[in-house]
């Protein structure tokens, strides 16, 4: 149960970080990451990376490799929110 927990998990912070990086070009805001930014020009190929991507490694990979990837993916969370709390005050 807790590795089913895990893997929902690790798409859904794909997802939200996802809305995020979006949500923060819709303000103006630049993606750092040049592979992603590139992929905003293409919704449907950033759909596949940032979706079935995530879903197709969260499915194959054991949850020892999961955790560290998840929690690196909060702190990518936080930074974002931190970035557009800075930039909407």
């Amino acid at each position: 149960m807790r590795t089913i927990a895990l893997k929902t998990s690790y798409v859904l912070l794909h997802q939200i970080d996802l809305i995020l990086t979006i949500y923060a070009v819709s303000l103006g805001l630049s993606e750092l990451n040049p592979f992603i930014r590139h992929l905003l020009t293409t919704p449907l190929q950033l759909v596949l990376i940032k979706f079935f991507i995530p879903v197709l490694l969260a499915w194959l990979l054991p949850p020892k490799i999961l955790i560290p990837s998840a929690v690196l993916l909060v702190l990518i969370i936080v930074w974002n929110i931190k970035e557009l709390l800075i930039v909407l005050t």
